[in-house]
């Protein structure tokens, strides 16, 4: 984080590129890395990467960094407002929240989830 504010010119570009190369190649492949267990390692090695990348005090590099953890979290927001919860045991329906907040997270541990790969 601090290194990066007196690191020369080349460094910083690099990882800005570093940065640009992750966002991209993650942003096209994400779901192919989530379905394949034997990725696991690599996407969340790359995600902490990018958790690094982020901490850094550049404007440039955080809003490209800003800009994939946005359509991340989007995803994975997305796909529990898709759940068929109403297929839910009576039980299970109870302990939702019908106000509309979040989920019960006991109920969600019942579901195959994205977000479980990052827990």
């Amino acid at each position: 984080k601090k290194t990066y504010k007196y690191a020369n010119s080349s460094d910083q570009e690099f990882l800005q590129d570093l940065a640009m190369y992750l966002v991209t190649f993650l942003s096209n492949h994400l779901a192919p890395l989530e379905q394949n267990t034997s990725l696991r390692e690599l996407l969340l090695a790359a995600h902490q990467y990018l958790v690094n990348l982020s901490r850094i005090e550049e404007r440039e590099l955080f809003k490209t960094c800003l800009d994939y953890w946005s359509k991340l979290v989007s995803g994975l927001y997305q796909e529990i407002q898709t759940l068929p919860l109403q297929d839910a045991s009576p039980l299970m329906q109870l302990q939702y929240n019908t106000r509309g907040g979040a989920p019960n997270p006991e109920i969600l541990r019942n579901y195959n989830l994205r977000k479980n790969i990052y827990s």
